[in-house]
């Protein structure tokens, strides 16, 4: 690629060669003492040269309609399993011969880890994917859910609460994340957004119950997590479909250029043009 400078006549100058390695249209527009070029960069977007490699790395795009409404799901599902435990722990003392008070504390590890976890989880999320992580965050709640019904003992459930919450601390991160992604009413997305998480609290007490009731314990926290599981398909599946469709937006990609490609560029600024003929 060519540095282009207008001197007498009009006629086109080659510039220095470090300016054929930029990936971006580099025009120098030299003043009159032509010691002082304007180096005019369409369309770069300045980023590190690392951020730049990274494989996952990408420009964020506003969710589609149906992605946005399964990560809205995804916030009921996260407090809704979250909170079934105290529902159905006075069912689950009869089972396994202890009071309320001494079930109770095997959600310790659960919130612990509900709170804990989000750090890595956002940290994962920018190195490696949103998408792939909430991926993993509804399998994963989804499972950790069933393997808690399946749970035989004390020590079984305290595993079980405590893995729910790993999974569970990857939503808020991760998930809101997507959601204001390049949004222009954020207020209005994370007020809808905050109506399903609450539609998650008030429900979990109120599902686990009927459960409980119908089916015993154990149904309150498999049929949830078999639920989520079935989510976590349809945002799989639909991510993958917003993705394959994502090379064909009309809007043009800004260029992207290292530290290394911006002192090429001003490295080339500074040469004097050579002189006309």
């Amino acid at each position: 690629m060519r540095a282009i400078s207008r001197g007498d006549g009009g006629r086109r100058k080659q510039g220095c060669q470090a300016c054929k390695n930029t990936r971006c249209l580099v025009h120098l527009v030299p003043l009159e003492s032509r010691r002082f070029p304007i180096v005019i960069l369409n369309g770069a977007d300045f980023q590190p040269e690392d951020r730049i490699l990274l494989s996952g790395y990408h420009a964020p795009m506003s969710a589609p309609r149906n992605v946005t409404l399964l990560l809205n799901l995804g916030h009921a599902f996260d407090h809704l399993l979250m909170l079934i435990f105290p529902t159905v722990v006075l069912a689950m003392s009869a089972e396994l011969g202890r009071g309320y008070a001494d079930l109770l504390p095997l959600s310790l590890g659960g919130f612990i880890a509900f709170g804990a976890c989000s750090i890595p989880a956002g940290w994962l999320a920018d190195r490696w994917s949103r998408t792939g992580m909430m991926t993993v965050f509804f399998f994963g709640i989804g499972t950790a859910s069933i393997l808690t019904g399946f749970a035989s003992g004390a020590v079984q459930i305290a595993l079980g609460l405590t893995l729910i919450g790993v999974f569970a601390a990857i939503y808020h991160p991760v998930g809101i994340a997507m959601l204001v992604a390049n949004r222009e009413n954020v207020g209005r997305v994370l007020g809808v957004n905050g109506v399903f998480g609450n539609v998650g609290v008030a429900f979990s007490a109120l599902l686990a119950g009927a459960l409980a009731e119908a089916a015993g314990w154990r149904a309150a926290f498999i049929v949830p997590g078999a639920i989520a599981l079935g989510v976590g398909v349809a945002f799989a599946l639909a991510a993958r479909g917003a993705q394959g469709g994502a090379p064909a937006r009309k809007s043009p990609a800004a260029a992207k250029l290292s530290r290394a490609d911006l002192a090429r560029v001003f490295a080339c600024s500074r040469s004097p043009p050579p002189a006309a003929a």
